[in-house]
């Protein structure tokens, strides 16, 4: 996975959503699903924090060892590692399939998303022109000068 998970982020929709499927076909109880979901999301922070690749078993037996440094009890680890090696095996599935991780338009949609979320949307060549007008007319009048002329030609007054 080239993509790293940014920290305190919750996992996208769309590696949930496989990663959901995977518990399902591998009969995980239901109710260890949120744990198994929660210790891929401290993973994956884990890998963003430290610079490691999430792909990497090597990354595993670093956040297995973080974890213990952390007190967390055996079974927690072998749950946690459980969780990632399923990650792993849904990552060894998606090979010479189009990657759902890796897909340059995630990228997009999730900037695209953000800029909404913000209210920073780009506004079109029309809506430009308009809030350009709207800050000019005030200044130099109605229908006075070369730029007024202008805009009212183009409609826009």
């Amino acid at each position: 996975m080239q993509k790293l998970h940014k920290s305190d982020e919750p996992i996208s929709p769309e590696i949930k959503g496989y990663f959901d499927a995977i518990l399902i076909e591998k009969a995980i109880p239901k109710e260890h699903h949120y744990h198994f979901r929660k210790w891929l999301r401290y993973y994956f922070d884990f890998c963003f924090k430290y610079n490691h690749l999430q792909t990497s078993k090597e990354s595993l037996t670093l956040f297995i060892k973080k974890l213990k440094d952390k007190k967390q009890n055996a079974d927690q680890q072998k749950q946690a590692s459980r969780a990632i090696s399923l990650y792993y095996e849904l990552e060894s599935k998606q090979t010479g399939k189009r990657k759902p991780f890796n897909n340059k338009t995630d990228d997009f949609s999730s900037e695209k998303s953000k800029l909404k979320a913000t209210g920073k949307v780009r506004l079109s060549k029309r809506q430009r022109v308009r809030s350009i007008s709207d800050l000019i007319i005030p200044f130099i009048g109605r229908r006075s000068g070369s730029i007024g002329c202008m805009l009212q030609g183009q409609g826009q007054l």
